[in-house]
């Protein structure tokens, strides 16, 4: 009952306004998409009552916005004059909320923090002419995701190439009638369906772009769309589907195989618990390994009222015990590197996999394409619009990626640099 009410009063807050708040000397207005999540949102909550006992007179007031309105409402909100004080945002966000000048620099900040240190290398991310405007929240890396019982009844091993995983999918689609592999081709959902082209494209060392120069159509870009392609053209993933439905089949077994990050698992435990123990996370089976990495950052807006205060907030979670809470409870990767405690390892075997593949493998920050990250919509677009083609059997990989190269180079000379 009490989450119950806590979810509708979070929920009623939504579309109000960041910056309205009454009541408190100091009140810190924290908007963000997490406060929703089960365990992430118990997380923020929990560092909210620590803070405010350490802080007599200052009030947090958290504020629900739905992942797909968050940019937008954060945007306006920054850009007029509600903007709150501690501001969490998608890595994609972090350039043009620089570029822009709506954030404050944290440099000063930073430079008496004595954890600043063992933040993750993504911290880079939020470094923009020389200072930083961003602390990193968190970085999990997409890996293969794989029941184990449907592996052994096809009697394949963990796959560690493309060719494994690709013999590995048909095996179990003719053992067990699962789908060997299932990624998203449900193009209405433009990130969704983004996501596995830039895993199999980066995988194969290609991208779709480099330093700010269109790359669609590079050979390596089109060498693993068209390897990614053999599964669809084979019947070895469900078709139309997005991430959130391919997940649901993982748990009902119907899919042996994902490429997700550490969240599915975490799905997997809160609805088929019998299953958790079959569950493994490994590197993707690529050339090159790629771990598309998305994550968020703490930000605190140029025009926020209480900085200082935000900051104080922020660093009650970068605190050793908060870290490592967030890996152990949530079973994500922090902002920080935190050590796997031996109980941890015991319970959750799959963990250690994420963790090394976040140390070596993390690329694809922010789902964006390098040179254009304040632009990763359009790119994302474009490259969408193009596969679209490929799935509804109008074209090849390649004359699609030629298509979209066209499109993003025309495209590309009329931003303003």
């Amino acid at each position: 009952m009490k989450r119950m009410m806590m979810a509708t009063l979070l929920i009623a807050l939504v579309m109000a306004p960041i910056g309205v708040a009454s009541g408190a000397n100091k009140q810190i207005q924290f908007p963000s998409w997490m406060w929703g999540e089960a365990g992430t949102g118990d997380w923020f909550k929990d560092g909210v009552a620590l803070y405010e006992s350490q802080n007599p007179g200052v009030k947090v007031v958290p504020a629900l916005v739905p992942a797909g309105q968050y940019e937008e409402k954060l945007l306006i909100d920054m850009a007029g004059g509600g903007a709150p004080d501690l501001a969490p945002v998608f890595t994609n966000m972090m350039p043009k909320l620089m570029r822009m000048g709506l954030l404050e620099p944290l440099d000063d900040y930073l430079a008496k923090a004595d954890w600043k240190s063992n933040l993750l290398p993504v911290q880079k991310v939020a470094q923009y002419n020389g200072k930083t405007y961003g602390v990193v929240l968190t970085a999990s890396p997409n890996g293969l995701i794989y029941n184990k019982k449907l592996l052994d009844k096809a009697g394949v091993a963990v796959p560690t190439t493309p060719e494994e995983m690709l013999v590995a999918a048909r095996k179990v689609k003719q053992a067990t009638g699962a789908f060997g592999y299932g990624f998203a081709t449900r193009t209405a959902d433009v990130l969704e369906a983004y996501i596995p082209l830039m895993q199999w494209a980066i995988g194969f060392g290609g991208d779709f772009s480099k330093d700010g120069v269109p790359t669609a159509n590079n050979p390596k870009t089109i060498e693993g769309l068209e390897f990614l392609k053999r599964f669809f053209d084979e019947g070895l993933t469900p078709k139309g589907l997005d991430g959130p439905m391919l997940r649901k089949m993982f748990v009902e077994e119907k899919i042996a195989m994902l490429i997700d990050g550490p969240w599915a698992i975490t799905y997997v435990k809160e609805a088929a618990p019998d299953l958790y123990e079959y569950v493994g996370f490994a590197a993707p089976p690529t050339p090159t390994h790629a771990a598309i990495t998305g994550g968020a950052f703490y930000t605190i807006p140029v025009r926020a009222k209480h900085k200082q205060e935000a900051f104080a907030l922020l660093s009650v979670y970068n605190q050793p015990e908060w870290q490592s809470r967030w890996l152990e409870d949530l079973l994500q990767i922090p902002g920080q590197n935190a050590e796997i405690s031996p109980k941890l390892a015991k319970e959750h075997p799959w963990i250690e996999g994420m963790v090394d593949v976040a140390a070596k493998y993390p690329a694809g920050f922010g789902y964006s394409a390098p040179g254009f990250e304040e632009y990763a919509g359009e790119v994302q677009r474009m490259v969408v619009d193009g596969i679209a083609s490929v799935w509804g059997g109008r074209t090849t990989v390649e004359a699609a990626m030629n298509d979209v190269q066209q499109k993003m180079v025309k495209w590309a000379a009329t931003l303003k640099r």
